[in-house]
């Protein structure tokens, strides 16, 4: 059986990620990625998660808590598309992950945006480290996923390929619009 897009994109991140390091999640949703990012960076690195949603910080507060982990992340109650007003102080970082779309069992009117996710996209790409990875799960069959598809693709179709190189997971024969997955890396 062939894994998740977003189980591939910890599988992916896995490879890059050691103890110290500093990641990101964009989208904090219900906490499992914020978590699982925690416990690869270990108790010296950090993680920042961003969440529009206060539901969602108080699920991923809880899931961080009984994890151990709260010590090591910072949950910031903002859209991903402040994530430069929060990193100027934060060393390169290793891995972004982004899982758009809209919280599980939540409101499915509140979805990340195209513009907000191109412009998050935008900013974290300069604040990637060389050998790091931004993981993007892309859900285009939600309202509003089939435009937000197409900016993650004009975002990726602008990164410069002598810094860039990318990779794009799409399931076939499934069900339509399958969830996909893009994976960029900054050039050692």
């Amino acid at each position: 059986m062939l894994p998740r897009v977003v189980t591939l994109a910890q599988m992916l991140l896995d490879l890059v990620l050691c103890e110290g390091d500093y990641a990101i999640d964009a989208t904090v949703g219900r906490g499992y990625d914020t978590a699982w990012l925690a416990e690869k960076v270990g108790p010296t690195g950090r993680v920042l998660g961003f969440d529009i949603q206060a539901e969602a910080i108080a699920h991923a507060r809880e899931r961080l808590e009984t994890a151990g982990f709260s010590d090591r992340v910072t949950l910031i109650h903002a859209g991903h598309e402040t994530l430069q007003d929060h990193v100027e102080a934060v060393p390169l970082v290793k891995a972004f992950m982004f899982n758009l779309g809209f919280l599980p069992k939540g409101d499915p009117t509140q979805v990340t945006r195209p513009q907000t996710t191109f412009d998050a996209l935008t900013q974290a790409f300069p604040r990637l480290a060389q050998g790091g990875l931004i993981s993007v799960a892309v859900y285009p069959g939600h309202p509003g996923g089939a435009a937000e598809a197409e900016a993650v693709l004009a975002w990726a179709d602008s990164l410069d390929t002598n810094l860039a190189e990318m990779a794009t997971y799409t399931p076939l024969k499934t069900r339509q619009p399958s969830p996909w997955l893009l994976v960029v890396s900054r050039r050692r």
